[in-house]
């Protein structure tokens, strides 16, 4: 669902190349062991919570404890680092060439969110997400009717310009 989501970096369109998304910098270490983003300012969550690196944080380390899915993508992830509110740090085991290339696959979420909706038997608030969403994307969720239709409306606090004609979306089936 990259129309609520987004990841740190993103691919070009029709393209392997990278470039910023909510990371609006990144630099790597000369061991390759180490990256370190300057993420942009001013973003937000549909929630209202606002994105910063302890908030990628909390959304890197429960995508890595709920081992599922992309979680196997973050296998050589030893750290994770709010170093300020902007600069987030990222610490591998091993060097990997592959690893700026899994950032766009990996959904951060709202930790307000995470917060609201967890129980005891579920602290990372699975449930929750299994039929909302809480991004930072264009669009927020709304409704979905299982096997029917998800709706998506426009995002107005978006933090990239918005085209003229956007408008909310419908995807059915």
């Amino acid at each position: 669902m990259r129309n609520v989501y987004e990841g740190l970096l993103e691919y070009v369109p029709a393209s392997t190349e990278l470039r910023p998304a909510l990371a609006e910098s990144w630099e790597v270490s000369e061991d390759g062991l180490s990256y370190t983003f300057k993420l942009r300012q001013g973003v937000k969550y549909h929630d209202g919570a606002d994105f910063n690196a302890e908030a990628a944080k909390i959304g890197l380390d429960r995508i890595k404890e709920i081992n599922q899915g992309p979680a196997s993508l973050m296998s050589d992830i030893s750290a994770i680092e709010a170093v300020d509110a902007q600069t987030l740090k990222i610490t591998l085991s091993r060097p990997n060439v592959f690893f700026l290339g899994v950032l766009p696959k990996l959904a951060l979420v709202s930790p307000q969110a995470i917060e609201a909706h967890k129980t005891e038997a579920d602290p990372l608030a699975q449930d929750f997400f299994a039929t909302n969403g809480v991004g930072t994307g264009p669009y927020k969720f709304d409704s979905w009717t299982k096997g029917s239709q998800i709706v998506l409306v426009k995002n107005t606090d978006y933090w990239q310009e918005w085209l003229p004609n956007t408008a909310d979306r419908s995807f059915c089936g």
